[in-house]
Parts: C-alpha cells; sequence; structure tokens
C-alpha cells in the first residue's frame, strides 16, 4: 500500500497587531491544487487442495482445486483544485520566542480516476481492466501550531505540529471490493456494468511535525 500528498498553495494576507505589538495575527484568502494517490495491491496463493465445499463424483467427494494465485490492484488519484480562507494568531512569549496558531478551510472540485486490475491463475475470463471517473465536490481544513524563534529581523527557525483533513476522496482501501467473484465488463467506465464501484467519499488526514526554516528580505 502506498498513499502520496503534493500541495501548492498560493494566499492574499492581510495582517493586524496590537499597539504593543505583543499579538499579532492575520487574515487570508486563497488558491490551492491537492494531488492525494493511493496504490493498494493485494496478492495471494493457493496450494493444491481438497475443497469440502464443492462435491463431485458418487458417492460425492471434495474437489481437488489448485494451484492458483490472484492480482489485485486499484489505483486512485485525485486532484484537488479550489479557494481557501483562514486565520493566524500569535503572540510573543519571550523576546525573541513566539508561539502561532493557524487554520483554513477549503472547498474544492476533485477530479477522481480510478484503475483497477485483477489477473490471476486460472485466469479470470477475462482479465479485469476497469476504468472509471468522477467530479465531486472535497472539503478541507488545516490546522497548525508552532513555535518561532526570531534569529534575527529576517530570519526564523520554526518547529510544531500540524494536521490536514480532507472530505470527499476516493481511496484504494475504500474501492476495495469484497464481493465474490470478481467480475467486471466495464471499458473505460464508459459502458457495461461492474462491481467495481467509484467510492469517492472517503476521509484522509494527514498530521505529523514540521520544523523550518524562514527567511525573509
Amino acid at each position: 500500500y502506498n498513499s502520496e500528498l503534493e500541495s501548492v498553495e498560493t494566499h492574499f494576507r492581510r495582517a493586524w497587531t496590537t499597539p504593543k505589538s505583543c499579538v499579532h495575527g492575520s487574515w487570508l484568502l486563497g488558491a490551492r491544487w491537492i494531488r492525494v494517490s493511493d496504490d493498494l495491491r493485494h496478492t495471494s496463493d493457493v496450494l493444491p487442495h481438497l475443497n469440502p465445499f464443492f462435491l463431485t463424483g458418487m458417492p460425492p467427494m471434495p474437489t481437488a482445486q489448485g494451484p492458483g494465485n490472484l492480482d489485485y490492484r486499484i489505483a486512485t488519484e485525485n486532484d484537488l483544485v479550489g479557494v481557501q480562507f483562514g486565520s493566524q494568531l500569535g503572540a510573543c512569549i519571550l523576546p525573541g520566542l513566539l508561539v502561532s496558531g493557524e487554520a483554513k478551510l477549503g472547498v474544492y472540485a476533485n477530479q477522481v480516476d480510478q484503475h483497477t486490475l485483477v489477473d490471476g491463475s486460472p485466469n479470470p475470463t477475462p482479465a479485469i481492466n476497469d476504468l472509471q471517473s468522477s467530479t465531486e465536490f472535497a472539503y478541507g481544513t488545516d490546522v497548525r501550531a508552532s513555535a518561532i524563534w526570531q534569529i534575527s529581523p529576517l530570519m526564523k527557525v520554526r518547529a510544531g505540529y500540524e494536521a490536514l483533513f480532507l472530505s470527499g476522496l476516493a481511496t484504494g482501501a475504500g474501492s476495495f471490493s469484497t464481493d465474490l467473484p470478481l467480475t467486471s465488463v466495464s471499458t473505460g467506465g464508459t459502458s457495461g456494468s461492474t462491481q467495481f464501484n467509484l467510492e469517492d467519499d472517503e476521509d484522509l488526514i494527514y498530521h505529523g511535525f514540521h520544523l523550518g526554516l524562514e527567511l525573509g528580505w
């Protein structure tokens, strides 16, 4: 299983500060592009065995089956483009040391593409190659808490923790089908029928620590 996140954003920021400059903040409005890619691959192997659930002959005897294998792969890609707005609030707690919090909300159009491949031995008839796509709304919340050390008027070190919550995505795990047998006559998602539904209402949370150097001029 592999999941990747890419993001680019640009903002217009309006800053404000208190008379003594101990507390400051800003409002922001901007645009953002986010790409979330998921790749889920499930493989299995079966040794020769007697299947007690399939009886043949007289008297009925378990059927010999195997060997066999299955390769089941789902790749999803979400391209989100939209607007976001938010605010930032900070305070100086010691000379040269600041704490800051920031929150942003976003609304996006999400172009979703899903590719499902199923193959194995004995091979499905035919091997499954299913493509589906859709465009839906997605939503996001981005929050961040930071401590900032002012090394010089133009240099800062920033460290903290942040979390990005996204809703309205397609993921490999969310689209994984457990219905048997695996069948599909869909080609390019434009004709036929398929059991591989495009589940584009999944939620994801990315979170972790951040550390960076900030330069100004």
